[in-house]
């Protein structure tokens, strides 16, 4: 285990140590729901190994979680009726990066602006989160795999 790998908020939920809202994933990343969430179904795709960004990953690998992010921005569009998509890559601290771990952000956006747009990032609520997961998910049993570890 790379020793960032070893306290990274995203090798954790991926291992199984934290619970996370799970809505897909594969052999190269996976999908959650963002825990504080600056817009109504904010979703993160996250790669399955640990680079600590984007310019870091793969070729091979950076366009898989791109085909992802596309593929969740369509759906939160048909599903959640958001009405623009935002897909955010931030690479290093300077640019809001806060975890060092390869990972897009799908920020649903919605007109007219709702309470998610002038709220400071409030915590998801499990009702929300719920509501949500029941529209995008692709995991045939989200709460089997709330403490799943992603590595098995």
């Amino acid at each position: 285990m790379i020793s960032g790998e070893k306290k990274c908020v995203y090798c954790k939920i991926k291992r199984g140590e934290l619970p996370t809202n799970l809505i897909y994933y594969d052999d190269k990343c996976f999908v959650i729901l963002d825990i504080y969430p600056s817009q109504k179904g904010h979703m993160l795709v996250i790669s399955n190994d640990h680079y600590d960004n984007f310019l870091v990953s793969s070729d091979q690998l950076s366009m898989h979680m791109i085909k992802v992010a596309r593929k969740f921005s369509r759906k939160a569009k048909q599903k959640l009726k958001a009405t623009a998509i935002k897909l955010v890559v931030n690479i290093g601290k300077d640019a809001g990066q806060l975890i060092a771990h390869t990972h897009i952000h799908i920020i649903p956006h919605y007109y007219p602006i709702t309470e998610y747009s002038i709220q400071p990032n409030p915590q998801i609520s499990k009702a929300e989160a719920e509501k949500i997961l029941k529209l995008m998910s692709e995991v045939s049993n989200v709460h089997a795999f709330q403490n799943h570890n992603l590595d098995t």
